[in-house]
């Protein structure tokens, strides 16, 4: 059964291949409801100033009085800015990345993988602040993960964007390819992480699980039980059934086939720019 999302995707044939890095939509979070924030913030006009939390977003309440003394039965102006954030600036996210590193990576497709995952990162940094400063602001984080024989936490959840892309450039292939070690230890970083930010991880892989057993099946769907939402990018031999049961539903919608490692760049920016929206 899959993970927390439904939805009306359909995955293509075992072996067959999605269309190459097409534009990736994830649901909108609901409207920010800007008058059950005013009214919040209304109700603070006692204090100088306050932050008011809504769905889906956060509203920042200033209010300024024209006068510092108000006489007996007096009146006045009182001056309320709202200012809301939404998307990923107002909706922190903790984003695993959980990249392979393989002895199949070794090349290009090692060094395409870097770039598009250094892509990533910028992509995220930039939306979560509307600045590319080298931070991921605002309460958001992304962490690395990566495996072969086993997983490794390279970076765990941080702002640091010159962390990220140090450890993802530092990156060497070699070995076989765990993704049940993978994905186990990229929910662990997500399960111990701020209960009030969503949680997103996106994997990464060119091939099939040695061993067989060590498929991912479980350790996903238990990362989809626990609220994690899963993307997965597959590259050259992958089983892309496999890809479609880790991935959070649709399918259609969280899983991405690159026809060459030349494509990873535009996969990763798309899945970052269907995060921060």
């Amino acid at each position: 059964m899959k993970g927390s999302r439904q939805g009306a995707g359909v995955s293509p044939p075992l072996g067959t291949s999605r269309a190459e890095a097409q534009p990736v939509t994830r649901p909108k979070r609901p409207a920010r409801r800007i008058a059950a924030a005013a009214g919040l913030a209304l109700a603070m006009l006692a204090v100088t100033s306050g932050a008011a939390s809504a769905a889906a977003g956060t509203v920042t309440a200033n209010k300024t009085l024209s006068a510092t003394d108000i006489a007996c039965n007096g009146s006045t102006d009182v001056t309320l800015t709202l200012q809301g954030e939404t998307g990923i600036a107002g909706n922190p996210v903790d984003i695993v990345l959980v990249l392979d590193r393989s002895g199949s990576m070794a090349g290009a497709p090692l060094a395409n993988m870097k770039t598009g995952a250094n892509a990533f990162v910028d992509v995220i940094d930039e939306a979560t602040d509307g600045v590319l400063d080298g931070v991921v602001a605002n309460g958001s984080r992304v962490g690395v993960v990566s495996f072969s024989d086993n997983a490794t936490v390279n970076e765990p959840l941080t702002t640091n964007a010159g962390a990220l892309k140090a450890d993802i450039n530092a990156l060497v292939a070699g070995g076989q390819t765990n993704h049940t070690a993978a994905i186990n230890t990229a929910e662990a970083q997500l399960a111990g992480s701020n209960p009030a930010s969503e949680k997103v991880m996106i994997i990464f892989t060119d091939g099939q699980s040695v061993p067989s057993s060590a498929n991912g099946l479980a350790a996903a769907n238990a990362a989809k039980a626990a609220g994690t939402e899963i993307f997965a990018i597959g590259l050259g031999s992958v089983n892309v059934g496999q890809l479609n049961a880790w991935a959070s539903d649709p399918d259609s919608e969280h899983v991405l086939i690159a026809p060459s490692s030349a494509d990873l760049q535009a996969i990763f920016e798309a899945i970052g720019a269907a995060i921060v929206v």
